[in-house]
């Protein structure tokens, strides 16, 4: 089992070659595909994720707290492993009797059929993956698979930068690639995980006994979530099909490349998130409350580092969004100021959200789910439909919902923080209030710093060189400024001086 150090480490430097590999995709993609497609293809790729995601009815999460939990597993693992085979088989069928029975031209407005068949592939394929990280984070082999990880992902680069280059970057040929470099990720995984003999992935018979067990271990854990899933399921879809039938595929577009430029800044953070996770179970499950308060208090740094990701983009979505889409992107501008703000709160959200569930309060994750899918529902129809439509609303668009997505993750984050820090002992005031104290002066910075470039490269419109030099010199600015309230104030991050040199080194030894 590798060390919290070296797996965080592991975590983190594969998500930061996913940065990159990230980037590189949302600088060729959304280009090559133009706003209509690019929104088509993740209209149907986001559908699908949530539709499995629901299928599995949170099994994977209760798998994952099961094996971190109990060192023998086994039998969990072979129970899990044949019922996400029934997932595969039932997205399938549900798919397959859309499209025969016609019912697929409404669910999915303006997308074919093999497109739909190739969103469904894609989205189980990432069901499986994620299954088998979590799977290798719960037994504590988390470096190996994700070295094997990052040399898929710098591959893939590799293969997507020939087909832009080449002119086979389309719509059919992107859903191919997505599907091949997920088929790779489940294959060798898996491979590698029975090579360390984590799980052999046979059809091995299993005991009545360890069936009845695991699935009441997995009833308990999940069954409060089910109403949470299905609602979220059924919300989080119809904003997409809300924004689909309102602004069609290009608008889609605009959301999407905004969402997933966004998703890149959270890549960073988002390395602690399982090694956060496992840590607070283990530590829950040995009834070391002082450990899990201790994990809570940690969590300042990682707060900084989203918002300080997040901020430069917020103050330059103009250029990033020139950058990677082009003119026939200018409507996404906005969307992407917005959702920029959403990495803060995402990685807040996900650590204690993770949080709440490695102790078991599933109640609590349900009720927060479905209070903030319910407020949701309202805020979208509020932003985002026509102001003649039966229903009226603002009429805003891909903002609008971009909007939407950020009140409601501070909503839902905070909520979960405020349960979490109730359950452990742990005061939720001076986590909230860092907050506000933490981004008010990185929001400073940011604002301040964005002047640099303008004074020199500004007076001749927005170039693609006009565009990089802006982002550099502002970028050296806002670094500079950062690393001065950092070493000025260290305890705005919980931490000192000294031990800001000891992460320095971890972080330049890798772990090791």
């Amino acid at each position: 089992m590798n060390s919290v150090r070296a797996r965080y480490f592991a975590k983190l430097s594969n998500n930061m070659v996913g940065m990159l590999g990230g980037i590189v995709t949302a600088l060729l993609v959304p280009k090559s595909l133009g706003p209509a497609h690019y929104g088509d293809f993740n209209f149907l790729k986001d559908s699908f994720d949530s539709l499995v995601r629901t299928m599995d009815m949170n099994a994977s999460s209760a798998h994952f707290t099961y094996s971190s939990r109990n060192k023998e597993s086994g039998p969990a693992n072979q129970v899990y492993f044949y019922f996400s085979i029934l997932v595969g088989i039932a997205l399938a069928v549900l798919v397959g009797a859309a499209i025969f029975s016609g019912a697929a031209s409404s669910i999915w407005p303006g997308q074919g059929a093999t497109f739909v068949f190739a969103g469904a592939a894609l989205g189980f394929l990432a069901y499986l993956a994620s299954n088998l990280t979590n799977l290798s984070d719960s037994r504590g082999f988390t470096v190996a698979v994700e070295n094997q990880r990052r040399l898929i992902v710098a591959l893939s680069m590799l293969i997507l930068l020939a087909m832009y280059f080449s002119g086979l970057l389309g719509l059919a040929s992107f859903f191919s690639y997505s599907i091949a470099v997920q088929a790779a990720m489940v294959l060798l995984s898996a491979a590698l995980l029975k090579r360390a003999g984590v799980f052999g992935f046979g059809f091995k018979r299993v005991g009545i006994e360890d069936i009845k067990s695991t699935a009441r271990y997995f009833y308990g854990y999940s069954s409060p979530l089910v109403t949470a899933l299905v609602i979220g399921l059924v919300l989080g879809f119809f904003d997409r099909w809300l924004l689909q039938a309102v602004g069609g595929s290009a608008t889609q577009g605009h959301y999407s490349l905004a969402l997933k430029l966004s998703m890149v800044c959270a890549l960073f953070t988002n390395s602690m998130a399982p090694v956060f996770s496992q840590s607070v179970a283990s530590a829950h499950a040995s009834g070391d409350m002082g450990r899990v308060r201790d994990l809570f208090g940690k969590v300042r740094v990682f707060y900084f580092t989203a918002a300080f990701i997040s901020v430069f983009f917020v103050f330059h979505a103009e250029e990033i969004v020139f950058l990677v889409g082009g003119d026939e992107y200018g409507g996404a501008t906005l969307p992407v100021t917005v959702m920029m703000f959403y990495p803060i709160h995402q990685a807040f959200g996900q650590l204690f959200g993770s949080a709440v569930l490695s102790m078991q309060f599933t109640n609590i994750y349900r009720n927060v789910s479905i209070l903030s899918s319910s407020a949701g529902l309202v805020l979208s129809v509020f932003l985002v439909a026509p102001p003649g439509s039966g229903v009226p609303g603002l009429g805003m668009g891909a903002a609008g919902l971009a909007i939407k997505v950020v009140a409601l993750q501070v909503l839902s984050s905070n909520l979960m923080l405020f349960y979490a820090c109730r359950k452990a002992g742990f005061g939720f005031a001076g986590l909230a209030a860092m907050q506000v104290v933490l981004l008010l002066p990185v929001l400073g910075i940011g604002y301040l710093s964005s002047f640099a470039g303008g004074l020199v490269l500004w007076a001749g419109g927005m170039t693609a060189a006009g565009a990089v030099g802006r982002l550099v010199l502002d970028g050296s600015a806002y670094v500079l400024g950062s690393a001065i309230l950092c070493l000025a104030f260290p305890a705005l991050l919980g931490i000192k001086r000294e031990d800001m040199r000891g992460y320095a080194r971890a972080f330049l030894m890798k772990g090791a």
